[in-house]
């Protein structure tokens, strides 16, 4: 009874050391496919050059709502959406980095996670927001209090004009920079 209650007690003293603090972003997009059908691709990014560093879900937790103007989602909640999706990952790799001149030495290490689905949302006089959440960020971060207790959420609207034309939304032809340098140009 001793071993058990010992082997108990420590793994409860370890469990604020397998917390997941090494999210980097992240960015979602989507292609309408005509029908009412939309692939969405999720992409995130973690820092692979820590220590105990998070890794990325194996199952990506998608949150749908559906909502008119000003964040009115008829009693739609976190618990509640509208729709919800499981999404494996699907890809993962590394990415390579660019040279960061601010960088001393430069020990980036950028792993890059993509999750692809696709819905079926009929045409609606209301926005549909997608939606994915993940606590931690990388402890890094300067422009965020306590950046280890803060999540992320990456979601993207599809709007009801865009509905009604088909449209699908921007995305980043490359991998976005993890630091930007004061002073060194950006494209």
């Amino acid at each position: 009874m001793r071993s058990w209650l010992l082997v108990v007690m420590l793994a409860l003293v370890g469990l604020p050391l397998l917390q997941a603090r090494h999210i980097i972003g992240g960015v979602m997009s989507y292609e309408c496919l005509g029908k009412d059908r939309y692939e969405f691709t999720l992409r995130v990014y973690r820092d692979c050059n820590c220590t105990m560093c998070a890794q990325l879900d194996p199952v990506a937790e998608i949150g749908i709502y559906r909502c008119s103007g000003a964040g009115n989602c008829e009693g739609q909640s976190q618990a509640q959406p509208f729709g919800s999706v499981s999404v494996p990952l699907g890809s993962q790799s590394y990415v390579e980095e660019p040279d960061y001149p601010c960088l001393i030495p430069p020990d980036v290490c950028g792993q890059e996670g993509i999750y692809q689905f696709t819905l079926d949302l009929p045409v609606s006089s209301s926005s549909y927001f997608v939606s994915y959440q993940r606590c931690c960020r990388n402890v890094t971060i300067d422009n965020i209090i306590n950046p280890d207790d803060a999540g992320a959420t990456f979601t993207i609207e599809l709007t009801p004009a865009a509905q009604l034309v088909c449209n699908s939304s921007p995305s980043f032809d490359t991998y976005p920079p993890i630091i930007i340098c004061n002073s060194a140009p950006l494209v």
